[in-house]
């Protein structure tokens, strides 16, 4: 790739050449051959193509005989992913993304056995070690006994449907106030336990354990909340408000202790003005969020 990169950029348009100087593995087609010369901003990174649109581009490329999913490649990715949406069933063909590729790799190499923690973690460009063991967790789940699964992802929506009852008490707050918590509660009940469970299963209600609390959002959340809390209390500037979706656990009070201890650290040592420093205080502000509304809801 980096030799056909250095062979584009060699035949690019003058002004496109200066700024190709870094340039990229993916980059634009200047190929002498080519029918249509890319004439568009070379300043911006190109754009890559999506890997389904291959399916439809190159015809030859897949058979799709190959690509329709069986009822045992159904019955393996539900034991890898157990809230895979209904688009997927037995027969269709697999919906292709680049991202699938780099995920699959992951879990079969640590399937495998045969590479090491460090060098998926390199691979993969990750940080941290462990953001790479939770990529390529889902090895393991394959691996369970199938009556071992059913029972894991049963009790882990009978824990849900309890955690989703105590929403309704006293002990959560909104940083919104009471007509929003109500709100995200509306279709909570605290007696029927039953239809708590059944309402997880659906994906109806949502109860995801942040620092603060717990976010009711059933999207993904890029900002996450359990390692920087600087959005979900609102932290993010000056004039900013919590998330809408936050509800505040007064029994977490002991641990958001425990991260303001960690954040004044920080703070000793980080740059004036840095990126790490700005981050630092805005977490701050979000931990005085957390501790203005429990602090009133607890009458002090």
């Amino acid at each position: 790739m980096e030799v056909i990169s250095l062979f584009r950029s060699l035949h690019a348009p003058h002004e496109a050449e200066r700024v190709l100087a870094g340039r990229y593995l993916t980059d634009f087609s200047f190929e002498p051959w080519s029918s249509l010369r890319n004439k568009g901003n070379h300043s911006l990174r190109p754009s890559i193509q999506s890997y389904s649109d291959f399916l439809g581009r190159y015809g030859k490329l897949f058979d799709l005989e190959r690509l329709r999913i069986t009822p045992e490649d159904l019955k393996l990715a539900r034991l890898a992913t157990p809230s895979l949406p209904e688009e997927y069933q037995a027969g269709a063909v697999w919906p292709l993304a680049w991202h699938q590729l780099r995920r699959t790799g992951a879990v079969n190499m640590q399937a495998s056995g045969l590479v090491s923690d460090a060098s998926l973690q390199y691979q993969l460009k990750h940080v941290t070690r462990a953001m790479s063991l939770y990529y390529g967790q889902n090895h393991s789940r394959m691996r369970l006994e199938e009556k071992a699964h059913t029972l894991y992802v049963r009790t882990m929506y009978e824990t849900l449907g309890r955690e989703l009852q105590q929403l309704t008490s006293e002990r959560f707050v909104s940083p919104h106030g009471d007509k929003r918590k109500a709100e995200i509660v509306r279709l909570i009940s605290p007696e029927d336990a039953k239809k708590m469970i059944g309402l997880a299963k659906k994906g109806a209600v949502a109860c995801r354990p942040i620092i603060l609390g717990v976010c009711s959002s059933r999207e993904p959340c890029p900002y996450g909340g359990i390692d920087n809390i600087a959005h979900c209390g609102g932290g993010d500037s000056v004039d900013a408000k919590p998330c809408p979706d936050v509800l505040y656990d007064s029994e977490r009070l002991g641990a958001v202790d425990d991260l303001e201890h960690v954040l004044k650290e920080r703070l000793v040592t980080a740059q004036d003005g840095s990126p790490l420093m700005e981050s630092l205080m805005a977490q701050q502000r979000s931990v005085a969020s957390f501790r203005r509304v429990v602090g009133s809801a607890n009458g002090r």
